[in-house]
């Protein structure tokens, strides 16, 4: 989403919801799914080793690393403004003990 319209708006700055400063560039605030969640998601969309999975607001990387792990084996990236939640994303990923792992940008 565009910050274009809301910082346009009549929302104060220094307005905040959630705990977030959305007038000063905050889109949404990340709310993590558990992992098992994450893994029925990938099931129900029928994820496999030969697709690519692609995660925009990636967060924590949660989705990517259970595409990118056991019987599914996709090849995951993981996209987030969030520098501090793609480096843990990255932190996690490398502790996966798998050999196939996901990548995570901002």
């Amino acid at each position: 989403g565009s910050l274009e319209g809301l910082l346009h708006s009549d929302v104060e700055r220094g307005s905040r919801t959630f705990g977030f400063d959305w007038a000063n560039g905050f889109v949404a605030p990340f709310v993590g799914i558990d992992n098992q969640t994450a893994k029925n998601a990938l099931i129900a969309a029928r994820v496999s080793k030969i697709d690519k999975v692609v995660d925009l607001g990636c967060g924590d990387g949660r989705v990517c690393m259970a595409a990118a792990c056991g019987s599914m084996g996709a090849d995951a990236t993981g996209f987030d403004l969030d520098e501090g939640l793609i480096k843990k994303a990255k932190t996690l990923a490398a502790e996966m003990p798998t050999e196939k792992k996901p990548k995570f940008c901002v």
